[in-house]
C-alpha cells in the first residue's frame, strides 16, 4: 500500500511512501520505521491530489500571514520615521 507524505516545514514538497501497516494515529513503512500521521513537518494522505491540496492550503495561510507581518512592519517603520528629538 502507498501513501503520500505531504512535507510542510523546510521544503515543501509530497514524497510517495510505501506502508507496511496503518493504524489510526500512526503509519508503519516498509522498513519498518513508525512515524504519526501527522505532525508539525508532515501529514499522509491517500491520494496524491488530497497532499497537493493541503500544500497548497498551508502555502495560502503562510503568505496571508506573512503580508499581515509585513504590514505591521511598515506600520513601525512609519512610526520611526516621523519620530521627532524631544525639546
Amino acid at each position: 500500500m502507498f501513501k503520500y507524505k505531504a512535507n510542510t516545514m523546510f521544503s515543501s514538497g509530497i514524497e510517495k511512501v510505501e506502508i507496511k501497516k496503518e493504524t489510526t494515529h500512526q503509519i508503519v513503512k516498509s522498513d519498518s520505521i513508525r512515524e504519526a500521521k501527522s505532525c508539525s513537518y508532515h501529514t499522509y494522505f491517500d491520494t496524491w491530489k488530497e497532499a497537493h491540496t493541503f500544500l497548497l492550503t498551508v502555502a495560502k495561510q503562510k503568505l496571508i500571514s506573512a503580508r499581515l507581518r509585513l504590514q505591521k512592519e511598515q506600520g513601525n517603520h512609519e512610526n520611526i520615521k516621523g519620530m521627532k528629538e524631544p525639546k
